[in-house]
């Protein structure tokens, strides 16, 4: 979705997303976009964390969706940095791995 350290959508991402939007506009479940990053320290000067850039990333594909048409009251952006790694970061394919957006539907009937 995004380029190394970069929380702007890179067009193959929102090709990506585009087929979820039909989803994700039918469903009455919340919506949330939990941005991740590797555990590498980030040295930008628009992210002094990782922490703010998996936060950006989150809100970048949480107005993605609005402008595409789901309802805002149904989304959440979620940051968790690095403290969430899928694997080891311990070689490039998996910080790779590790920098990613989830997106997590949660209903609101028991």
């Amino acid at each position: 979705l995004f380029n190394s350290g970069a929380a702007t959508l890179a067009r193959s991402g929102e090709s990506l997303l585009e087929k979820l939007v039909p989803v994700l506009m039918a469903t009455d479940s919340l919506i949330f976009i939990e941005g991740h990053t590797d555990d590498q320290p980030i040295q930008s000067e628009s992210f002094s964390s990782n922490w703010e850039l998996a936060s950006a990333r989150a809100t970048e594909v949480l107005q993605f969706f609005v402008i595409e048409g789901v309802a805002k009251e149904k989304l959440r952006a979620v940051s968790y940095g690095d403290t969430k790694p899928l694997v080891p970061n311990d070689s490039d394919a998996h910080r790779q791995k590790n920098r990613r957006v989830s997106i997590l539907l949660q209903s609101l009937h028991n």
